[in-house]
Order: structure tokens, then C-alpha cells, then sequence
């Protein structure tokens, strides 16, 4: 019997597309500098220095991928998720709202209550009832 969930399948098939394209947007990154090889004349020694490359100036470049990705993937995606997840949150208290005024007005407030309660205080103490759960 395969478990409900399956952890590990579902790791990999979120993990996967989230590490390729981080890789992805990293790999200009990766090229931008170059590392350059001169001999100094005076001292007869041979040294190593980075500069960057001639695209790594462009205007281009720099607008899109360094300004415009980096506003996208840091404020306008997590601001959009933000967004929907709250409007979500927002969504199910309304209508779990609506049938706590349902349960009461047919006498059934009371029950809920106490499983309410008891849920949030066992959950919150990470206390599990020994009669019921094995």
C-alpha cells in the first residue's frame, strides 16, 4: 500500500522545476566576469585580474535581466502570492464563519466549541489524546 502522499515523489516534482530555474537565472551570472592574464613588465612577474566582460555593460542587460528580473522574482511574484493566499485565508474564515452560524442556530454551537477547543489546545501543546489515537 503506497502512502497517501507520497512524500518523496512530490519533493522532486517541486524541487526540480525550482532548482533548474534558479540555475538558470544564475547561469549569465556565471559569465560576467573574465579573468585576465598580463605580465608586468617591471617585476617580471605574471598576475591575474578579473574584468568584466564587454555585454555585462549593456544597456540591455542591465535593464532586463539585472533590474526587471530582479523586480519580477523578488517583489512581484511573492507580492502575488502573498496576495492569493490571503484572499484564500480570507475566503474559507468567511464560510467557516458561515457554518459556525449555521451549527448555532441549530443548537449545535456548543459541540463544535469544545472539539474547537480541544483541537486548538491539544495542537497547541503538541499533546495527542491516548484514548482515541493509537
Amino acid at each position: 500500500m503506497q502512502s497517501r502522499t507520497r512524500p518523496r515523489r512530490h519533493l522532486l516534482s517541486y524541487l526540480a522545476p525550482v532548482a533548474v530555474f534558479a540555475v538558470g537565472m544564475n547561469v549569465p551570472r556565471a559569465f560576467e566576469s573574465n579573468i585576465v592574464r598580463y605580465t608586468d613588465r617591471a617585476s617580471n612577474e605574471t598576475l591575474l585580474s578579473v574584468a568584466g566582460r564587454e555585454w555585462t555593460n549593456s544597456e540591455l542587460y542591465t535593464h532586463y535581466y539585472k533590474v526587471w528580473s530582479n523586480l519580477v522574482l523578488t517583489t512581484v511574484i511573492p507580492l502575488a502570492v502573498l496576495v492569493v493566499c490571503n484572499v484564500g485565508i480570507f475566503v474559507t474564515l468567511r464560510r467557516s464563519r458561515k457554518t459556525i452560524r449555521r451549527s448555532a442556530a441549530n443548537g449545535e454551537f456548543g459541540l463544535f466549541k469544545s472539539l474547537f477547543l480541544g483541537g486548538f489546545f491539544f495542537g497547541s501543546f503538541g499533546l495527542k489524546p491516548t484514548n482515541c489515537c493509537p
